[in-house]
C-alpha cells in the first residue's frame, strides 16, 4: 500500500464535499470559515491527519491591524486521534485496509468536529477563551478573542481584557499584539472620524 492509495481516499471523500486539493491539504470555505484537513507523515514511518478551522472574517480584520509585525490568525488544530479516543493515531503503509480506515475516521469524526463551531459566539467561548480565565493574560489567544468580542458588538468587553496588568510570564511579543489590538479597538470605539 503506497501513502498515495491514502491520499486518494481521503480526495474521494472530500472533493464532493467542496474541499480543493493543495499537496496532501484540502481546503473549503463555508460560511466565513476555512477549514483544512491534511495527511502529516509521522517521523517513524506513519501518517496521520490533522484537521484546522478560522474564521475569514476574523483574519482579515486582524490582518489589518497596524503593528510592528503582522498580526496573523492561527487556525484552531486538532488531529483525528483526538477526535476518536484523545489518544495519538497513525496509519501504516503495510495496513492494507488503512486508506479505507482513514477515510471513514475522517468522515464519523473529522467532518462532524467543524460542525462544532458555526458561529461567532461559539468561537469567542470555545476557540478563544471568552470564560476561561479570571486573567485574560494567560490566554495566548488574546487578540484572536478581542477581534471577535467586536465582531459581536461587544467593545467595551473586548477593551476590559486589556485593563488588568500583564504578567511577568506573559511574552513580549503577545503583549506587543495585544497593544496593538487595544490601539485600534479604542481608534474603532472613538468613531469613525477619530479612528484615521
Amino acid at each position: 500500500m503506497s501513502w498515495s492509495a491514502y491520499a486518494k481516499a481521503i480526495h474521494a471523500l472530500l472533493n464532493p464535499l467542496g474541499f480543493t486539493r493543495q499537496g496532501n491539504d484540502w481546503v473549503r470555505v463555508r460560511d466565513d470559515l476555512w477549514e483544512r484537513v491534511d495527511l502529516q507523515v509521522i517521523r517513524y514511518g506513519g501518517l496521520t491527519v490533522n484537521l484546522s478551522a478560522r474564521d475569514v472574517r476574523t483574519a482579515e480584520i486582524l490582518e489589518s491591524i497596524p503593528c510592528g509585525e503582522k498580526l496573523w490568525l492561527n487556525p484552531v488544530t486538532t488531529r483525528i486521534g483526538q477526535l476518536i479516543d484523545r489518544r495519538h493515531r497513525e496509519w501504516k503503509k503495510e495496513e492494507p485496509n488503512g486508506p479505507a480506515e482513514m477515510a471513514e475516521a475522517v468522515r464519523v469524526y473529522g467532518l462532524p468536529w467543524f460542525d462544532r463551531v458555526r458561529s461567532i459566539e461559539d468561537q469567542a467561548a470555545k476557540w478563544y477563551g471568552r470564560y476561561w480565565d479570571k486573567n485574560p493574560w494567560r490566554n495566548t489567544r488574546l487578540p484572536e478573542l478581542a477581534v471577535t468580542l467586536y465582531r459581536l458588538g461587544e467593545v467595551e468587553e473586548a477593551l476590559k481584557l486589556f485593563e488588568a496588568p500583564e504578567r511577568k510570564t506573559t511574552p513580549p511579543r503577545l503583549v506587543a499584539e495585544c497593544r496593538c489590538v487595544e490601539r485600534w479597538l479604542k481608534a474603532q470605539a472613538s468613531g469613525p472620524d477619530e479612528a484615521d
